[in-house]
């Protein structure tokens, strides 16, 4: 019986794709639309689901193996998937919405933010490298702060622990390499490929030095859509480059799980189903705010009350709550029980991230809905804008950094990773329209 309800929802999350898709490619050719990127995305965790669904056997020795006995439930896996069914109905159609709707007041803000986001004085190659300079120099500075890559390498388990209250630094020099890399992509592509590609390879080190996958990845993504955008119209999805591209990527998720320490010693099957399979998904997560809240209340708002107290730093607020609700997630999974906001001082500082599961843990099913809705609406004005300032680098980069992985929701970490993200845009963009009149 929960095999067929797997396949059931597996089916109609594979029709709801193909759907948007068909109907998308009717009204819009573009291979990146806000649609499409969010459909490709969709494909992954729909690959994941059919893998487990396939594969009995690695729920139980993958999946339930992370989370407390409690939860240990094929049902709760049922619940899972049609989480998973759920939320992508909803933020398809709120990116559909936001994407394609006549409604331009929304447009008015956005569009004066955009503007305001331009920075024109670094989209050259001189200004893109002096972005790109300053990166280097955050990111060295980072690493004073840590004793060094060697101290990090030497224990890679304890990055969490190294890294505590630098996450802006850390998210300083990401943003500043990120975007200048794209900037010079830009303008190196047709003129200086190897400085390019040196470049590139840099910034990839870079980025994946910390032993984390998603910042090199978010990069590879970016420069992918830019080069559609920007360079030359990607008209195949399945080509020869791309397949060596992602299959890179790829391995380099594999790669960088097999450097955290470990006792366990497992055949390469298993080392692939949980260290990147697995990873792709959310399965074990929605397997946890599934059980949890069939005997517990929802949070309500207290999870949202984060947002508040995010630009307090926590040497002013001790008991400040975390802006990473996946802390709370975390702590369930291991059988505690809470009711946000708690003080990050009393939570393990690892994470679980939440996702749109931050919805259903607020108002249950319907605040999935509504989170979920809401978060493609705004991807969806976010490409609308990005095809009204006529594409540029900038609505570009973030066009595709809150797109990478499917829709950013709008939990808190999410809102607060945008905010943060603008709030960068925006900086630079003031910088860009000072004048400095020679004397």
């Amino acid at each position: 019986m929960v095999s067929i309800s797997l396949f059931l929802i597996i089916v109609l999350y594979c029709m709801a794709i193909a759907i948007a898709l068909m109907r998308d490619k009717k009204v819009n050719p573009d291979k990146f639309s806000g649609v499409k990127i969010t459909s490709y995305f969709a494909m992954i965790e729909l690959f994941v689901m059919l893998w487990f669904a396939l594969r009995p056997d690695a729920i139980k020795n993958i999946i339930f193996p992370q989370v407390a006995a409690e939860y240990r439930d094929y049902f709760l896996v049922v619940y899972a998937y049609a989480f998973s069914l759920i939320v992508y109905v909803f933020v398809i159609l709120g990116v559909i919405l936001g994407s394609y709707s006549k409604n331009k007041l929304p447009l008015i803000a956005g569009r004066y933010v955009f503007g305001f986001m331009s920075m024109r004085r670094f989209t050259g190659w001189r200004g893109a490298s002096f972005l790109y300079s300053m990166g280097l120099f955050s990111y060295f500075y980072f690493l004073q702060q840590i004793g060094g890559l060697s101290n990090l390498w030497s224990d890679i388990s304890q990055r969490v622990l190294l890294t505590a209250g630098l996450g802006y630094y850390q998210s300083l020099y990401v943003f500043l390499i990120t975007v200048s890399t794209a900037f010079l992509y830009v303008e190196f592509f047709h003129k200086r490929k190897f400085i390019l590609f040196l470049i590139c390879s840099l910034s990839f080190f870079i980025l994946a030095s910390l032993g984390q996958r998603a910042p090199a990845a978010v990069m590879v993504f970016i420069l992918i859509v830019v080069h559609h955008y920007k360079i030359k119209p990607i008209k195949q999805l399945i080509t020869k480059k791309l397949f060596i591209v992602i299959s890179v990527v790829l391995l380099f998720m594999y790669l960088t799980v097999q450097l955290r320490p470990s006792s366990e010693d497992v055949d390469v099957t298993t080392r692939i189903e949980r260290d990147v399979i697995q990873r792709l998904g959310t399965i074990e997560r929605q397997i946890v705010v599934a059980g949890y809240f069939e005997t517990h209340e929802y949070w309500g708002t207290g999870l949202y009350a984060s947002l508040i107290y995010a630009i307090i730093p926590r040497g002013l607020f001790p008991e400040k709550p975390p802006v990473d609700t996946g802390v709370y997630l975390n702590d369930i999974r291991q059988g505690g029980s809470l009711t946000p906001p708690v003080p990050v001082e009393d939570l393990a500082p690892s994470s679980w991230p939440d996702g749109y599961l931050a919805g259903y843990m607020s108002f249950g099913i319907v605040g999935l809905i509504c989170l979920s809705f809401l978060s493609g609406y705004f991807y969806g004005l976010v490409y609308r804008l990005t095809r009204m300032m006529n594409y540029s680098t900038v609505s570009i980069i973030f066009y595709s950094l809150i797109g990478f992985m499917g829709v950013t929701p709008l939990n808190p970490f999410g809102i607060t990773r945008i905010m943060i993200l603008l709030l960068f845009f925006m900086v630079l963009g003031f910088f860009s329209r000072i004048s400095f009149n020679r004397t």
